[in-house]
């Protein structure tokens, strides 16, 4: 059925634009559509035959209703013109209504009310997000609203099973949500940036229940020998009320659909984070880490967690996690590398063999009080242990401009390695009675304790002779041992009702020893201390730093300026040569922060900060590293610390009703006595590098987008991307200075329909580069790379689903054989069983085309190198899904590749 109109104003005699016009399905009060009239006042709408109720409202206006009965032969109404009511004004009394509007403001707070919103059956918060105005959510489950990135999803104002937004998007039940509410709350860290925060306000009756998923998959690369295979498996179980959250997981994989970098334990709240992060800039860390790139390689994985939120009383809440995680991966390499100098031009062909695992066990406690209304005390204790051992076995052959073999290189790199970190940290919130003074309190002390043994074996042969120029056969022994203390406060006064003034001071001390022994072999014992690639350094940090700040703040700007006053003084002694180097550094580091919103939905934000930086340990260090002999690193005692001045700015402006948004962006950042290098090559193409201070160096970025429905069919929305870079860097190659240049441009837009059964996508992008350098125009060559991508998500009749997207990559610009154009295409298909629709069997195909690649190209300064790696390609999976809940209802989870 049609209804159109067009609303006037008769006193005046004009069209009414920009009233809201909604149409509601009388039986259930679901808000089926609803627009905003046109510059003449008109509207029209296309709906299923109903029982409807047309509301119209206009905040100079009051409000106008009409119902109409649909049926097969009356199903087109005409209102033409609709006079709007004049605005009624009760005096002696004051009436309050609910707010009945789908989406409307308190204060700052964008409201979405849920019910108002169609979503299908046993629909999930996630389908209820893509039906928001100005709402997007990604196959990742990243959200955005407006443009700018959800930075916390809070589940009645609390975190729900950690700090992964998808376990509430995923699991919770949209007829179950009350309101959608979206606002910006300041950081917890005492900073000035403010954080965007959604929080899913639940009806009373949906605030406890569980949900989980069991998942077993198994499959071939092919269907005759050899083959090889494959396999996915992970168990989820979560339970949870008002004062109880309990979360169990397991996963184990051969697959790249496992992530190896922790990411599922922040999903599923088992990990809080990484280590606490202090105030003070570039601490110098060292330890083994718990992740390897999944880009590359062939990955296998197993993890597992606990999790437990427990309230314990009247304002205290207990959090408990442990994590344990096994990531191996298998790389096989080949990269080419271009080396472009004054007088000539060489090459550098590297294969490579590399197997890695590594193991972490994490557990952290998190102890919430709170004292009462105004004030609360956390106690934030947490342990990690990690485990790592690599092999690797490379070669690496030098070929001259004409791609003569000249001479090759073999590395045999063996080591492990173990960690232990404990960091624990007090906090304390105070707000005063009176309106806007605060006081945090932090504390935090932290220690590392991490060893590594392992050995080198090298040789580097003459192509014509085979003979051996150089080799080496070493043990590797390194310690680190470190223990740091932190304090920060920070306290805000309001001066009167629109100024405030805000001050910090930080304290922190590091006392860390690294020590490095190189072992060469004497009648088959390594018990010879190689004195040129040895040494122990003890290093000594204390930092002061103290920050004023006054703030103006009104319903349409704030503005806050101020300076840090930091001083730091550093010794660091070389136990191994008894020789000292001290560091100290006094400076004034301005701040300036511009926030102006021009209305509830346009937002500009300007940000002028300053920050300097002292040289680290491995800069300092004057001792070589010769773990690849044909690439060695020497320290510099003469460097001076940094000093950058950075700007950015970010504007934002959506249309809540419409979904319409735009955002802009730009940074740029000057940093004066940079860090650099100064490389020296040999007559055979060995490197010898060594950290120096430069004048200068530049970096700048803009970007830009917008996501714009498409008025006439519902549902289909298109989203546009532009973005550039520049940067300028110096740095000395040979003694002699070459200047680099890299300008890049990119662009993207997607077309997305999001529809009940059917979902679909096509989407393009590109990305440009353009390197130049003073010394060598060799290094001058753009390189682009193109990707084209679709994907469609069908649910068709009696229970079967439909899964495919595609992917098509072009790489130009690059060395002969890297110039790689490749197609990688998956798809799936499912069915699933039981009344709830849970149980789900299916199978899968990855890469279909037998495409997939890791190619990439990387220009540092005088070198370009392309590199691609093994990464798994086709297989089959056979694959069964239970998912459950208390409700049930049906579960809804977006299927990565």
């Amino acid at each position: 059925m049609t209804v159109s109109g067009t609303v006037i104003d008769t006193n005046f005699n004009q069209p009414v634009n920009n009233a809201i016009v909604m149409a509601m399905r009388v039986s259930d009060s679901t808000l089926l559509d609803f627009k905003r009239t046109d510059r003449n006042g008109a509207f029209s709408f296309s709906l299923p035959i109903d029982t409807l109720q047309l509301i119209i409202r206009h905040p100079l206006y009051g409000d106008f209703t009409s119902y109409f009965l649909g049926s097969t032969e009356n199903n087109s109404f005409d209102l033409g013109q609709i006079p709007m009511p004049e605005k009624s004004t009760g005096l002696g009394e004051v009436v309050i209504y609910a707010n009945k509007n789908p989406i409307y403001y308190r204060g700052d707070t964008l409201i979405y009310v849920a019910d108002s919103f169609k979503v299908k059956e046993n629909a999930v918060v996630e389908d209820l997000i893509r039906k928001l105005p100005g709402m997007k959510i990604d196959e990742n489950g990243k959200i955005t609203s407006q443009g700018k990135e959800i930075g916390q999803v809070l589940v009645d104002g609390d975190e729900f099973f950690g700090n992964d937004p998808t376990i509430a998007t995923k699991n919770l039940a949209a007829d179950g949500v009350e309101t959608v509410q979206v606002y910006e709350k300041d950081s917890e860290d005492g900073s000035d940036e403010k954080i965007q925060v959604l929080d899913l306000k639940l009806k009373e009756e949906a605030k406890k229940g569980y949900f989980g998923k069991v998942n077993l998959a198994g499959g071939l690369d092919r269907f005759i020998p050899s083959n090889k295979g494959f396999y996915e498996g992970d168990l989820l179980l979560n339970k949870y009320n008002s004062k109880q959250k309990i979360a169990v997981y397991a996963l184990g994989s051969n697959t790249p659909k496992a992530d190896l970098n922790f990411r599922d334990l922040f999903k599923f709240g088992f990990e809080e984070g990484g280590n606490w992060m202090n105030e003070s800039d570039d601490p110098d860390y060292s330890g083994t880490s718990g992740s390897v790139d999944t880009d590359n390689g062939v990955p296998q994985t197993f993890k597992a967690g606990f999790y437990l939120d427990q309230k314990l009383w009247k304002g205290g809440k207990v959090r408990v996690n442990y994590s344990y995680a096994d990531n191996q991966i298998t790389t096989l390499g080949n990269s080419r590398s271009q080396y472009n100098l004054t007088d000539t031009t060489y090459f550098t062909d590297v294969t490579s063999d590399k197997k890695e695992q590594y193991k972490q066990h994490s557990v952290g406690v998190k102890f919430t009080q709170e004292l009462d209304s105004s004030s609360r005390i956390e106690f934030e204790p947490k342990l990690t242990v990690n485990q790592s051992n690599q092999t690797s076995l490379s070669r690496t052959d030098f070929r001259a401009f004409n791609d003569s073999l000249s001479r090759y290189t073999t590395i045999d790199n063996a080591s492990e390695a173990e960690g232990l970190s404990m960091n624990t940290t007090f906090r304390y919130y105070k707000d005063f009675k009176k309106k806007n003074r605060k006081l945090l309190a932090r504390y935090n002390v932290a220690t590392d304790n991490n060893s590594s043994d392992g050995s080198l074996l090298t040789e580097d042969i003459d192509a014509g002779t085979q003979t051996v120029n150089s080799s080496f056969d070493q043990k590797k022994e390194n310690r680190y041992e470190s223990l740091s203390q932190t304090g920060y406060v920070n306290y805000v006064e309001p001066i009167g009702k629109k100024f405030k003034a805000e001050f910090d001071y930080e304290f922190y001390d590091n006392h860390n020893d690294q020590r490095k022994t190189t072992l060469s072999p004497v009648n088959g014992e390594y018990t010879t201390i190689d004195s040129l690639f040895s040494n122990q350094f003890s290093t000594d940090r204390q930092q002061h730093r103290v920050g004023a700040f006054g703030i103006f703040e009104n319903a349409k700007a704030r503005i806050s300026v101020g300076t840090r006053v930091r001083t730091i003084g550093i010794d660091n002694r070389n136990l191994f040569t008894d020789s000292l180097i001290n560091q100290g550094l006094t400076n004034l580091l301005p701040r300036v922060i511009l926030t102006f919103k021009f209305t509830q939905s346009s937002r500009l934000r300007i940000q002028y900060n300053t920050n300097s930086s002292l040289p680290s340990v491995t800069q300092l260090q004057p001792v070589r590293d010769n773990s690849n002999p044909n690439f060695v690193q020497i320290g510099n005692s003469d460097l001076k610390p940094n000093y950058s001045h950075t700007i950015t700015a970010n504007y934002n402006m959506w249309k809540g009703l419409s979904g319409f948004y735009i955002y802009s962006g730009m940074y740029y950042s000057r940093q004066k006595d940079a860090f650099s290098t100064s490389t020296t090559y040999d007559a055979i193409g060995r490197t010898l590098s060594q950290a120096i201070n430069v004048d200068h160096t530049d970096y700048g970025s803009v970007w830009g987008g917008a996501g714009i429905p498409i008025e006439k069919v519902k549902d289909l929305r298109m989203d546009i991307n532009l973005n550039g870079n520049y940067s300028s860097t110096e740095n000395y190659i040979n003694l002699e200075q070459n200047l680099s240049r890299n300008l890049g441009v990119g662009s993207g837009v997607d077309l997305n329909y999001n529809g009940d059964s059917l979902m679909l996508g096509i989407g393009a992008s590109f990305d440009y580069n353009a390197p130049s350098n003073s010394l060598s125009t060799f290094s001058n060559q753009p390189y682009t790379n193109y990707n084209f991508s679709a994907d469609v998500s069908w649910t068709l009749p009696r229970r079967w689903f439909i899964n495919t997207d595609a992917t098509y990559t072009i790489n130009t610009g690059r060395t002969n054989s890297y110039n790689l154009n490749y197609v990688i295409w998956n798809a799936s298909i499912q069915r699933s069983f039981l009344k709830t629709e849970n149980l789900l069997f299916g199978i899968e195909a990855y890469d279909i085309l037998n495409q997939n690649i890791s190619n990439y190209r990387t220009v540092n300064n005088n070198v370009i190198v392309d590199q691609r790696s093994t990464v798994i390609r086709r297989y089959f999976m056979a694959k069964m899904t239970l998912k459950f809940n208390n409700n049930h209802i049906k579960e809804v989870e977006n299927e990565m590749w």
